[in-house]
């Protein structure tokens, strides 16, 4: 389970926002009624009537779904001009037409990301574009993008160099032109200027996360202001990780300063060449954007992961672009594509990137991210998103692997009723294949691809349960909730004011996230849903309420429910590896945002470094599956890394941990040991090098199972 903001945070942030601060950032931000069209679309082609993919808005203003839109950077980096950013809005939007095929799917930002400044400030400190590459100015080429019905975005950054002036990419811009210290000046500008969107990217090694937190908010603020002062609600994008030897993306609640916040490192390296100044690697779109993006329990009412611009329509292959669109729709991520708009885009490209299906699992309205649901065997895993309406779900079946395999999606682990018929579609295909029990099959996922579908059965209602409420006092809703593991809640309540609001909420008081309330209307109820990390057995939740002094009095939180969704595939750690129980040789205790007690033991590299847990309990002699919960982020490649298991001091059994994700954006895996165990509580399971290999970093084992005897 994660931190998402640590206690001085959330003490800071709970002083400021207790009487529930007004949600300034983000709003509509799509702006059109596009990708609204383009779910209705979707949810007829998938039989599910829009009065049931709409249920959970009807009473309620939508949350901000994630933007749409196309940036510079991965076609044209430094390269970037006025006349090429014209270029790419008419062809999202064909020009003043207004009906291009990609605006019409739902495409409507058009953002220009670093080198548009010119070498300087002018005398009164403002921002100036480039004469030469912006001739027209700033104010005259968002102007432009707007009369295409398109909507405009611009980068910064809150440090005194950009990215690319750090990096010496943009030759004769050697004056800081950061944001750092002209924090209200600029954010003035860019509404001046008509700017809807900004990203600011951190690019500094320096600051801890307060350090981050505080910068980002100085934006965050500016822009609210001026905003504010023109009714114009502007998205806030932020990079936490660019150039950060801590890669905190996934280490904060970026979600009460940001609306969308990268998670991992850029996509793809530079190379400097106009129209091709990326080349995909769809190893790393997969290893480090996707499986690196994996945090669900920030992602919810509005608020979004973002795992980078796309390459889409890039030079990858048909299977890789669709496979790449999956991932990212099945992620509820932004999609800001990155392709070269001076060469025509092929009718296969077009058709990928404007699925009407795949586009409405991304848009969908309850804003969630998908979960991995199966332990993946041998590069095959399976990926459920929690869509809107009942019995819905996306699924997406990935094989990374060098060759076509079998997969299987169990109702079971998507929350439904494994023993009611349930409707699967082929959403790339939009094909329907059909009605089934238990699960559904697909013979031959292809090798390095994948199979999207979309799945219409029945919520396992023993899966249901209401949360228990609590004391309301002290400024706080509190609630009790039993789990068996991670799960998601539905939160109803009531919004009578004005304005979206934003209220923390906790869980086992050291796990903060922010949720955001949109307005219901009348005496309606509103509903929400969150993702949260639970631990096996009691959870507490607790919401801050609203000050009745300072005229919040009309929000109240209701009923919250534990509902019937996708599962977590990963078993709860029951041991955690750096307890201070076991014994560790020559190995070292590491911090992990991701881990379940927010440490690891890794750095098994040497002959005798091992790790032995002590205490593993069981109640009977017999045969146990112990699940150990590890991360070997050797990008899918290679041979896995190995230890060797012992037991009670018995023979060692080497047993090998598959590689996925990257070290600097990992991604839990778990494998299973069958081992021999004693009634009691005095067992050993004991992990150590093998000569000529290195060891996985080690989260904690999961609970021993008992296994059949043999006959």
């Amino acid at each position: 389970m994660k931190i998402l903001g640590r206690t001085q945070v959330y003490l800071f942030f709970a002083s400021i926002v207790m009487a529930f601060v007004l949600s300034g950032c983000g709003g509509d931000q799509q702006g059109s009624s596009n990708a609204a069209s383009v779910a209705q679309v979707a949810a007829n082609s998938a039989n599910v009537s829009a009065q049931d993919a709409s249920s959970q808005t009807r009473a309620q203003g939508a949350i901000a779904l994630p933007p749409m839109g196309w940036a510079s950077w991965n076609a044209y980096g430094c390269n970037i001009t006025e006349d090429l950013v014209k270029t790419a809005a008419d062809v999202i939007s064909d020009g003043l037409k207004k009906d291009g095929p990609l605006m019409k799917a739902g495409y409507s930002y058009i953002n220009v990301d670093d080198c548009w400044f010119a070498p300087s400030r002018d005398a009164q400190g403002n921002l100036v574009a480039d004469p030469v590459k912006f001739p027209s100015g700033i104010k005259a080429l968002a102007d432009y993008v707007h009369a295409r019905g398109l909507k405009f975005g611009m980068y910064e950054v809150p440090a005194a160099e950009t990215c690319a002036q750090r990096n010496n990419l943009y030759p004769g811009h050697t004056n800081p032109m950061g944001s750092l210290g002209h924090e209200v000046q600029d954010a003035n500008t860019f509404v001046a200027w008509g700017v809807d969107y900004v990203k600011y990217d951190w690019c500094s090694p320096d600051g801890t996360v307060d350090d981050q937190v505080a910068g980002f908010q100085k934006m965050r603020d500016a822009l609210n202001s001026a905003g504010a002062a023109v009714n114009r609600q502007i998205v806030y994008s932020i990079n936490p990780n660019s150039f950060h030897t801590d890669k905190t993306g996934r280490s904060y609640d970026w979600g009460q300063v940001a609306d969308l916040w990268r998670t991992t490192e850029d996509i793809t390296y530079d190379t400097g060449t106009p129209g091709h100044q990326s080349t995909p690697d769809f190893s790393r779109i997969v290893n480090q954007n996707f499986y690196g993006n994996l945090f669900p329990e920030a992602q919810h009412t509005g608020v979004y992961n973002d795992a980078d611009m796309m390459l889409a329509g890039f030079g990858l292959t048909a299977a890789q672009d669709q496979t790449h669109m999956s991932l990212w729709a099945i992620s509820g991520a932004p999609l800001i594509l990155g392709l070269d708009v001076t060469t025509p885009i092929s009718p296969a490209t077009m058709a990928t990137l404007t699925n009407p299906e795949v586009l409405a699992v991304d848009q969908d309205p309850r804003g969630l991210q998908a979960i991995r649901v199966a332990v993946p065997q041998n590069g095959l895993g399976v990926w459920a998103k929690l869509l809107a309406g009942q019995g819905r779900r996306a699924v997406v079946l990935l094989n990374t692997t060098g060759s076509a395999a079998p997969i299987t999606v169990n109702w079971k682990d998507l929350g439904l009723d494994p023993a009611a018929s349930a409707s699967v579609r082929d959403i790339w295909a939009h094909t329907d294949l059909g009605a089934h029990t238990s699960g559904y099959t697909v013979s031959a996922v292809p090798a390095g691809g994948s199979v999207m579908l979309t799945i219409a059965g029945v919520d396992d209602a023993s899966k249901i349960q209401p949360a228990k409420p609590d004391r309301h006092e002290g400024g706080a809703a509190r609630y009790t909730v039993n789990a068996t593991t991670g799960g998601y809640i539905d939160v109803t309540y009531r919004n009578e004011g004005m304005s979206s609001l934003k209220v923390p909420l906790t869980l086992n008081d050291n796990v903060l996230t922010t949720i955001q309330l949109p307005v219901t209307t009348g005496h309606a109820k509103g509903t929400v849903t969150v993702y949260m990390p639970f631990v096996p057995g009691s959870n507490t939740l607790s919401f801050a309420l609203p000050d009745k002094d300072k005229g919040h009095h009309a929000l109240s939180i209701g009923k919250v429910t534990l509902i019937a969704a996708p599962q977590p595939a990963l078993p709860p750690v029951a041991y955690e590896a750096e307890s201070a129980t076991n014994i560790i040789q020559d190995a070292a205790v590491q911090a992990c945002n991701i881990c379940s007690g927010h440490e690891k033991v890794g750095n098994f590299v040497n002959s005798d470094s091992s790790l032995q847990f002590n205490g593993i309990a069981v109640p009977a002699d017999g045969e146990y599956a112990v699940p150990v919960v590890y991360i070997s982020a050797d990008d899918g490649g290679g041979s896995p890394r190995a230890l060797s298991v012992s037991v009670n001091n018995g023979p060692p059994v080497p047993v090998q941990f598959p590689g996925e994700g990257t070290w600097d954006f990992p991604i839990l895996s778990s494998a299973q040991v069958t081992v021999p165990l004693k009634a009691g509580a005095a067992n050993t399971i004991k992990f150590s090098v093998i000569s000529g290999n290195y060891g996985p970093d080690i989260d904690g084992l999961g609970q021993p199972v008992s296994q059949p005897v043999k006959q």
